[in-house]
């Protein structure tokens, strides 16, 4: 039991770092975004165009917040990542109850959750294949 708590608190480090890694990487990425823009304001050959469409991308840049959260490519990570967590977790315990490293203890349900973790993690792929090839069969006709 305590070697699959050590397995876990483990996961889950790594995930905080790697979270923690890609918001800090894109938190410099758009302070020199907003840099580039606020530079390129200052240029008095600027069309008027132009300048209305880069105080659009700041405005925008400044609404930020939780906007991710209505991306579809956003919750397909998510659905991948839930899905890789419970095919790596309950799977592994699976196998481990297979080679006698764990109890055989709710073996079962170690199986069913690896394997509806799989599904998880297929089912983004599977939909987007299924959009595409909705697509392509009504360019056909």
């Amino acid at each position: 039991m305590s070697f699959m708590m050590l397995l876990l608190g483990g996961v889950v480090v790594s995930l905080i770092l790697l979270i923690s890694s890609f918001s800090r990487h894109r938190a410099a990425r758009r302070g020199q975004r907003l840099t580039m823009l606020q530079q390129a304001l200052e240029y008095p050959q600027l069309d008027p165009q132009t300048r209305n469409q880069i105080l659009r991308v700041l405005t925008e840049e400044q609404r930020g917040g939780l906007r991710f959260l209505f991306t579809v490519a956003f919750w397909e990570r998510l659905l991948f990542a839930v899905g890789w967590l419970m095919f790596l977790l309950f799977g592994g315990r699976w196998i481990g109850a297979q080679l006698d490293v764990f109890s055989r203890y709710q073996m079962d349900m170690c199986l069913v959750f690896g394997l509806l973790g799989l599904a998880l993690m297929s089912l983004p792929i599977a939909m987007r294949e299924f959009v595409r090839g909705s697509r392509n069969v009504a360019a056909e006709q």
